[in-house]
């Protein structure tokens, strides 16, 4: 099945297997030409490694997955853990005949995006999208910065485009959503170079909430029991926001 997914790599993302360690010859990797980021690694591995049962090798291809996807997919046959890598945000494929070869390139694709760079993700998405970002009020007092103006740039750490919403989380204790934006701009450059964002945006805000409408209650229903980081937001959540 190594042959299938790097017959499918070529073909649909024109990428070659490199083999970059002495130490383990049979191991290769998938990556992007711009970025130079792997968006999959294959390599052959005992089951035992693998806590699965039976003898010998299996070949195990690592893939980037969407976080909020991860739990679900590790309940198919086929999949498992990532190996060796971070296990919130990669997973493991067996490479065995379980996961068909239409499943396989559907996971290579959302790989290959979740890795791409900036220029390449916005040139592969058109729809909008609907993101939840937390601001901590004990950092930066965002109630103030609106008072002051309508738009504020924000850290840009999540595949955002021009066109996409953005609704922001504030954190205890307000632990609510209390605005919905618009995003303007994407992939600008951070005014402050100290700042550890590669990207910021430029977002308008169009709605404020709240505290009591929105609550960390209310998200625990649709899936969303904590947002420490950018996120997408689930269909359910989004369809409620929309009609607020």
């Amino acid at each position: 099945m190594r042959q299938t997914v790097f017959a499918l790599a070529k073909a649909h993302f024109h990428a070659e297997p490199e083999y970059l360690w002495a130490s383990s010859p049979d191991t290769a990797v998938l990556r992007h030409a711009d970025n130079r980021k792997w968006f999959a690694i294959v390599m052959p591995l005992t089951r035992e490694r693998l806590g699965l049962s039976g003898e010998g090798k299996v070949d195990l291809m690592n893939v980037k997955c969407d976080p909020m996807m991860l739990g679900s997919m590790l309940k198919q046959p086929g999949f498992v853990p990532a190996f060796h890598m971070n296990k919130t945000g990669w997973i493991g494929i067996l490479l065995d005949g379980t996961v068909s070869g239409e499943v396989l390139l559907t996971m290579l694709r959302t790989s290959f995006l979740l890795t791409a760079s900036a220029a390449k993700r916005a040139a592969s998405r058109t729809e909008p999208k609907d993101w939840l970002i937390p601001a901590n009020p004990a950092l930066f007092d965002i109630e103030a910065e609106f008072a002051r103006s309508d738009e504020i740039r924000w850290h840009q750490n999540m595949r955002v485009i021009a066109g996409d919403t953005v609704y922001i989380y504030v954190t205890a204790p307000v632990a609510a959503i209390r605005y919905r934006c618009d995003v303007l701009e994407a992939d600008l450059t951070p005014v402050y170079t100290h700042h550890s964002a590669k990207y910021e945006m430029l977002l308008r805000r169009v709605k404020t909430y709240p505290p009591e409408l929105l609550p960390r209650t209310l998200l625990a229903d649709h899936g969303v029991t904590g947002v420490r980081g950018a996120r997408s937001v689930p269909e359910t959540l989004s369809e409620l926001l929309s009609g607020i």
